[in-house]
């Protein structure tokens, strides 16, 4: 119930009198309902391929880049200042998921609090934990990059995720 199937599902539903338009095409358009059932075929075969390809429980680890993310993903940052940060986990499993989040910095002079959070997220929902950024005065000014390991079921995913702060 989600990306193209939702999309398709979507345009089904819509008047059959309307028209689309789409930037990289010059002409209005609309999909014919056979043209509907093909793409949903397609969907649905690639769906079988990429769950056979896929080493997840649910294909959407694999295609979803972004199921854990820094937020935000840079931020600037003054030396000898303290901000928040969040990582935001999308549980794409059909039942509750533990995961732990253990942000990671390499930069001297950069400091995370708590170490690490644990965050249990309901069923293909999605949820953020935070944490604190501290830098000190005598911190390199520029970009520092900070990433994060993320830990559930058999999974342990070392630094999986980014971040960037730049340091003024």
């Amino acid at each position: 119930n989600a990306g193209y199937l939702f999309c398709i599902d979507f345009l089904r539903k819509m008047p059959h009198d309307v028209w689309l338009v789409n930037q990289h095409i010059h002409k209005l358009f609309r999909f014919q309902p056979e043209q509907l059932d093909f793409m949903e075929q397609k969907l649905r075969e690639r769906e079988t391929i990429l769950k056979e390809l896929s080493p997840w429980e649910d294909i959407n680890y694999f295609i979803d880049e972004h199921w854990a993310r820094f937020y935000p993903y840079g931020s600037e940052v003054q030396q000898g200042q303290t901000y928040e940060f969040a990582i935001m986990i999308m549980n794409h499993q059909n039942e509750n998921c533990t995961y732990r989040v253990k942000p990671n910095v390499s930069s001297t002079g950069l400091s995370v609090s708590p170490s690490y959070k644990d965050l249990t997220l309901p069923a293909k929902q999605e949820g953020m934990v935070t944490f604190s950024l501290s830098t000190s005065h005598s911190l390199d000014t520029g970009l520092h990059v900070i990433t994060a390991d993320i830990f559930y079921n058999d999974k342990n995913l070392h630094e999986w995720c980014e971040g960037v702060i730049q340091v003024k």
